[in-house]
């Protein structure tokens, strides 16, 4: 079996050969048996890589694009496997590349720790102590560190802390050995006024309604996976677009961040078929999609900087955070008008016009569904759409294993918390 093979009919191929799609060199480690050894970062071979009981001998092997990364693994296992006893032996690599270790060749693992000056003045501003030399150097061999001998200033870090980058962190190692119950508590000499969050203020107050309503709240996790988000909710791929995978998901039911939060509740009335009816559920809590990085024009930050808007992309992720509501109403005669009750009772208590307009949506029941459309005042004639509300799908619900009709909304409460404000 082949590269391409392996891609195309081994179960770890399938499942991760989307990771070297785009690949013209693949690296596959081969033995003088012709057996496949390695194929990275797909699989291990099961005759030469298994290892047991009666194992005595090793060969750890790392490949990666960071040689960096890939020297710091090696040295953390061989460190690892060194405390439990084992001998390591070292192995020369040969590279082309002259300019890597001493005209291309270096030994690994390499345990020789780097050196690191040590600030003094600093680790005490900033732990806000004042400790001698000395003790600093103690509290730093403590944490495993070595002392170079020539210069006391200098410490010595093992070959197997990646994490040691910067003084910082060889302050907090220091912080660690003093001990964090050792400090002492101070009153800073600051004049502050608590207040709670305004928008933490609104969403409790939103709660209570629903509350008073007779709704239950749920309180379900943000990591979700794409197959409820989309496939059972019968969307296609432009809306899957917009979902946020994880890069290093380790199970296919936590892969993704949720990108609006129906489908969470729906499972919820997908566990509770043996409780009686009606089950009225409802859930405030953060979603993200993906967003277009874009420029806020003057009047926008102006607006950012007086008010708490928690919808803001970040430049470096290109994600967009918002506070979600969704409700659900799940029992026999649950129809679009008690839906259109509920969210057309709470817009009024927040004294804001609507309308509600037809839209299609495959989640939802067609002619059954429409879009809220909130205004800050009678004069405002665009508004701004802010919720998804209707009858579910049939094939929905059967996706999910409901047998109960189904309706619910889903209000974006970061856009109607920020109109409100605005409003003022």
């Amino acid at each position: 079996m082949d590269a391409l093979e392996i891609l195309e009919h081994h179960p770890k191929g399938k499942e991760y050969g989307h990771i070297c799609k785009s690949w013209k060199i693949f690296s596959v480690f081969v033995d003088d048996n012709n057996e496949i050894m390695s194929m990275p970062p797909l699989i291990n071979s099961n005759t030469v890589g298994k290892i047991d009981e009666s194992t005595t001998e090793l060969f750890v092997e790392g490949t990666g694009p960071n040689l960096n990364v890939i020297t710091y693994a090696i040295n953390i296992i061989a460190a690892s496997l060194y405390d439990m006893g084992a001998k390591i032996e070292t192995i020369e690599m040969v590279y082309d590349d002259k300019k890597v270790g001493k005209d291309g060749k270096f030994d690994v693992p390499n345990m020789v720790p780097k050196k690191m000056m040590i600030d003094y003045e600093y680790i005490n501003r900033m732990l806000g102590l004042s400790l001698g030399k000395k003790e600093i150097n103690g509290f730093l061999e403590q944490m495993g560190f070595g002392i170079d001998k020539a210069d006391n200033a200098a410490a010595l870090i093992p070959a197997y802390r990646a994490d040691i980058l910067h003084q910082a962190d060889l302050m907090e190692d220091v912080a660690i050995a003093y001990g964090y119950d050792n400090f002492t508590s101070e009153i800073p000499k600051v004049a502050t006024i608590a207040e709670e969050d305004a928008e933490d203020n609104f969403i409790r107050h939103i709660s209570d309604i629903f509350v008073g309503l007779g709704f239950t709240e749920a309180n379900t996790y943000h990591i979700s996976n794409k197959n409820e988000l989309v496939n059972k909710m019968a969307l296609g791929e432009k809306d899957a677009s917009q979902v946020v995978e994880l890069a290093n998901a380790l199970t296919e039911d936590y892969n993704a961040i949720r990108n609006w939060m129906l489908p969470n509740l729906l499972k919820i009335l997908s566990e509770n078929k043996h409780n009686e009816f009606p089950q009225n559920v409802f859930e405030i809590g953060l979603v993200a999609r993906k967003a277009d990085k874009r420029k806020k024009s003057e009047e926008e930050n102006i607006n950012a900087g007086r008010i708490n808007i928690s919808s803001l992309t970040t430049e470096e992720t290109g994600i967009e955070e918002f506070k979600h509501l969704a409700a659900v109403i799940c029992h026999n005669n649950a129809d679009f008008t008690q839906a259109k009750q509920v969210i057309e009772y709470l817009l009024k208590l927040l004294q804001l016009p609507n309308e509600i307009i037809p839209v299609e949506h495959p989640s939802f029941v067609p002619g059954r569904v429409g879009r809220v459309i909130v205004k800050q005042n009678k004069d405002d004639k665009e508004g701004k759409k802010v919720a998804f509300i209707g009858e579910i799908h049939p094939k929905v619900l059967a996706n999910f294993g409901i047998e109960t009709p189904v309706v619910a909304f889903e209000l974006n409460v970061s856009e109607v918390f920020e109109m409100l404000n605005n409003g003022k």
